[in-house]
Order: structure tokens, then C-alpha cells, then sequence
């Protein structure tokens, strides 16, 4: 199976001023979405980035996604962009191959159900996971801590 992972950042907060610089971003949000071309996945976070005084300052309007997914990744490290894409390829995997399903109960009206049928009922419950897992997700990326 292959995944693609797409880093996208969703919304940045900014001081409206800091070192006579305008709209100087010091969060980034951020979603990290695995595919496999059927199944999708996401993770959201944040990241604090700071200005950098070494650095050439980039005006807020000449920002690019590329360059605030990078300031991203360079805030979480290596090892925590890895764990990340781990655990959303872990997250797809379990949509492919659930670790847990629920069949009918062998009393219910589903008992008597043809395999597409049972197949369609899975596939509602799978759907109901996903969506409790996105309201309420088994993995919780820490707070980066900030030097």
C-alpha cells in the first residue's frame, strides 16, 4: 500500500507587530492527511515558531505553505514529524483492516443479512469511528515545548 502524506497549514496567528516587523506569525496550525488513494486520515496540531533576527524576514503576504510546513516541522523535529506520519499511517491502516468490528448480534435483525449486506453495516459502523475518532482522537500530540 502506498501513502501519501500532505502537510497543509490551516491558519497562523501573528503578532500585529514585533521588531518594527508587521503580522509576524507565531503559531501555525496545521493538518498532516494520509492516503492511500480510498482511505483518508488526519492529524491536527500547532506549532509556536519564532523570528529568527538571523534570518532575512519573509513579509506575511510573501509567505508560501512550502516555507511555514517547513518552520513547522523544523518546531516539532524530526522525531515527532516521523511518530506523526507513523501514527496516521497506523490510523489507515486500522480504516482497511479494522483491529476491532462489531458484527451483528447473532439475535438481531442483521443475523440473517447476505455478506454485501453485513459488508454495508460494517462499513456504517466503521464510518461511525471515524467519525468519533475525529471528535474525539485516540492519539494526542503533546504541546511543543518552545526554547
Amino acid at each position: 500500500m502506498t501513502i501519501t502524506n500532505t502537510w497543509a497549514i490551516v491558519r497562523l496567528d501573528c503578532y500585529p507587530e514585533l521588531g518594527g516587523n508587521a503580522d509576524v506569525v507565531s503559531t501555525a496550525h496545521w493538518t498532516l492527511t494520509a492516503t492511500d488513494g480510498t482511505y483518508s486520515t488526519s492529524s491536527y496540531g500547532s506549532a509556536g515558531v519564532t523570528l529568527d533576527p538571523d534570518k532575512p524576514f519573509t513579509a506575511y503576504a510573501d509567505l508560501t505553505e512550502t516555507e511555514v510546513v517547513g518552520w513547522v516541522q523544523d518546531a516539532l523535529g524530526s522525531d515527532a514529524v516521523a511518530e506523526l506520519e507513523a501514527n496516521v499511517a497506523t490510523q489507515l491502516e486500522n480504516q482497511i483492516n479494522p483491529p476491532i468490528v462489531t458484527p451483528p448480534l447473532p439475535w438481531s435483525a442483521h443475523a440473517d443479512l447476505t455478506e454485501t449486506e453485513t459488508e454495508v453495516v460494517e462499513l456504517e459502523a466503521n464510518v461511525a469511528t471515524q467519525i468519533e475518532n475525529q471528535i474525539d482522537p485516540p492519539v494526542v500530540t503533546p504541546p511543543v515545548a518552545l526554547d
